[in-house]
């Protein structure tokens, strides 16, 4: 699970609830991929959801991770499309808010 911490492609608290709970009611085991620079934000997702982490320095470790996982969920960024040559993905797409315009 790649949280996507980044503005244009967060998984909020609510998403991330559901999708661990997929995930266990499924029999996976859930891991968080790390990214630079969220040390503070990761350790309280892990308290609060007791999710596992796994750090990724460089390239290969993403290779690695891919390749022995069963499924990886995140947002369309590069390390998913890296994900869809070794596992099953789910590819969440975000859309950009659109104001003064009603359907």
């Amino acid at each position: 699970l790649g949280l996507g911490l980044d503005d244009g492609r967060k998984i909020t608290e609510y998403q991330l609830k559901h999708i661990s709970f997929f995930l266990k009611e499924n029999g996976y085991e859930t891991f968080i991929l790390s990214e630079p620079g969220f040390k503070i934000k990761f350790f309280k997702i892990f308290k609060k959801y007791n999710l596992k982490i796994i750090n990724s320095r460089n390239l290969s470790d993403l290779f690695y991770i891919f390749k022995n996982s069963k499924l990886v969920i995140g947002y369309d960024c590069g390390p998913m499309h890296i994900a869809t040559l070794f596992t099953e993905t789910i590819i969440l797409a975000s859309f950009p808010k659109v104001t003064g315009f009603t359907v």
